[in-house]
């Protein structure tokens, strides 16, 4: 089995099977295997949204370019979150009966190692393909996704508050009062005038915060190791879903999405599987990730943000003060000095400037 043997011979037998058509082939059908289940479980949008196929067919021709996209119904009452026909979030909200799902192409860069280095490398040459396939593909995933909730929590609604600030007196910590004002918070975005009072399907935070609140008192009344949703493990916290991620450079610390179940929330697509390509060409041996996929969040109100004390963006501590002595790291989801309600100007930026 090639798994027992040395690096070393590792990669030569890599490169016995890599030097004919028929190896490359099946070296591509395992890689495009692996990228397919690994995705599954490694990108957390996939958790709050299951991804769900489609083909060609079930597309549309944008008039404008080459470009695909899919027409989905949105909720009675509600409001889309309008994007371009390359993804992007253009910070209005769409409303009517339908909203547009454009299919945005994600693909990781072409890398590269001759036979030569191949040789001299002490690794196996699969896990380098590994790492750079699979974590750059669900980053990418991840940050879209984290694009669009942030621009549905951050176009405000008359009304609905969607931008919260934390109740707790110590630095990322989360309070059982916590989790009753961002249900009530989402509850009071989503139900105003809707009888249907739609609940709180999960909750998203970065494994440090739900770390810190593991130590308090009672909370972890019913933590579910064992849990698993789409491949993901899920634990609870206060009877409510949590999602972890330790993706801190995209989800600030401190930083927690609620979101209502799926159904209501909006659409996570997949054009086809993930590709996965390589090829050795003249003593050079190249390979390359891509996918197609389609996302959208077809009602703005399903989603609220919590800030907890000490909440941060990557590598900012937010702690200047300002004019009234207040802190930045006390007021950070809402605005400033004034009610929740409205996501922070700052908050508005990070979000909107997340690049995929």
């Amino acid at each position: 089995m090639l798994k027992d043997l040395s690096a070393v011979q590792f990669n030569e037998s890599f490169l016995e099977k890599i030097s004919s058509v028929q190896g490359q082939a099946e070296l591509t059908e395992a890689g495009r295997q692996y990228v397919k289940t690994e995705l599954q479980e490694a990108a957390f949008s996939r958790a709050i949204i299951p991804q769900e196929p489609i083909t060609t067919a079930d597309c549309q021709r944008n008039v404008n370019d080459n470009s695909l996209y899919l027409i989905r119904d949105i909720e009675p009452d509600a409001a889309a979150v309008g994007v371009d026909n390359l993804g992007e979030p253009d910070g209005q909200y769409v409303k009517g009966e339908r909203y547009i799902i454009p299919i945005v192409n994600f693909v990781t860069k072409r890398f590269q190692i001759t036979v030569e280095d191949l040789r001299a490398y002490q690794y196996k040459i699969t896990k380098r393909i590994e790492d750079k396939s699979v974590p750059v593909l669900e980053k990418l995933e991840d940050t879209f996704f984290l694009r669009l909730v942030g621009a549905a929590v951050g176009v405000a609604t008359a009304g609905a508050e969607k931008a919260v600030d934390s109740v707790g007196t110590t630095a990322l910590t989360i309070a059982q009062t916590d989790f009753v004002k961002i249900k009530n918070t989402l509850a009071s975005g989503i139900n105003q005038g809707d009888a249907k009072r739609k609940e709180v399907g999960c909750i998203l935070m970065c494994q440090e915060a739900f770390e810190s609140a593991v130590i308090l008192p009672g909370a972890g009344d019913d933590f579910g190791k064992d849990r698993v949703l789409n491949g993901i493990t899920s634990d609870t916290l206060y009877g409510t879903k949590i999602v972890k991620t330790i993706k801190s450079d995209l989800l600030p610390v401190g930083h927690m999405f609620a979101f209502t179940t799926p159904d209501f929330l909006g659409h996570n697509f997949a054009l086809g599987d993930p590709n996965f390509e390589i090829k050795s060409n003249f003593g050079l041996i190249e390979w390359q990730t891509k996918e197609s996929i389609g996302m959208g969040i077809g009602n703005a109100l399903s989603v609220a943000l919590m800030t907890l004390q000490g909440a941060s963006a990557p590598g900012t501590a937010f702690s200047a003060g300002v004019a009234g002595g207040a802190d930045l790291t006390q007021k950070y989801g809402g605005v400033q000095g004034a009610q929740d309600g409205t996501l922070s100007a700052a908050n508005i930026a990070y979000y909107a400037a997340l690049t995929v």
